[in-house]
């Protein structure tokens, strides 16, 4: 079985036209259902995750909700973004219940960041987001 990442991306753009060019560059529907186009990070192909959710930001930016297996879209998210002038800003969070991971990178129109938190660095929050509770009777995790 693959192992699940659930992933949230937040857009900002210029304007609705490049929210909406990119939309249609980057997201199609297969019958009903709302797909997001990114690349694998393993392979380099493409590849289709079904939206979860959407709703719009306060600056009339995009928030999609998406899962992909075995890993996040992260270089992909990096390429994009840096790729894009018409994107002001840019977050990619994702977390990893089975190996205990969560992180984020940020971008900011010229400067991109990561975050990354697994074992004992996973605060209370981490925690919560990743379904898991801490364990007092072991060492392994937090």
């Amino acid at each position: 079985m693959a192992n699940i990442i659930e992933n949230r991306l937040e857009l900002s753009f210029v304007d609705v036209g490049s929210r909406l060019a990119w939309a249609d560059t980057h997201t199609c529907f297969r019958g009903d259902q709302l797909l997001l186009k990114y690349k694998e990070a393993w392979s380099g192909e493409d590849c289709c995750s079904r939206i979860l959710d959407d709703e719009e930001n306060e600056d009339g930016g995009m928030v999609l909700f998406f899962d992909s297996r075995w890993s996040s879209p992260c270089t992909w998210f990096s390429e994009m973004v840096q790729a894009n002038p018409d994107i002001t800003e840019g977050s990619l969070s994702f977390s990893d219940p089975n190996m205990l991971a969560i992180g984020e990178l940020e971008w900011n129109g010229w400067d991109l960041t990561e975050s990354y938190r697994e074992g004992q660095d996973l605060s209370a929050d981490d925690l919560f987001v990743l379904g898991v509770e801490a364990c007092d009777t072991s060492s392994d995790f937090p």
